[in-house]
Parts: C-alpha cells; sequence; structure tokens
C-alpha cells in the first residue's frame, strides 16, 4: 500500500504511531468484556463500510 502512496506522489505513514493518527477507530486499552467487545467489533466494522 505505500508504495502506491508514493507512486501517486504522496507521502505514506510508516509507523504505528503516524497510522494510529490516522484512524477514525480508537485503540482500547486492557482486555474489554466480551459484551463490549462486540459493541467495538461492531463499531469498528461499520467505520470501514
Amino acid at each position: 500500500m505505500a508504495e502506491r502512496i508514493r507512486a501517486l506522489g504522496y507521502s505514506a505513514a510508516g509507523t504505528y504511531s503516524e497510522y494510529a493518527k490516522l484512524t477514525s477507530i480508537r485503540q482500547t486499552p486492557g482486555v474489554p468484556k466480551a459484551k463490549e467487545m462486540i459493541r467495538l467489533l461492531v463499531e469498528g466494522q461499520e467505520a470501514v463500510v
């Protein structure tokens, strides 16, 4: 993906922290309970689609 971004003349993010700044899906600290995990997965999927 980075090669394609660069081929289009843009600078690609190169570290996890750079990608984390670009995403609308936030990382959850720790391990959520099962129902909360499902809710977060659905929320993330909706953001992608």
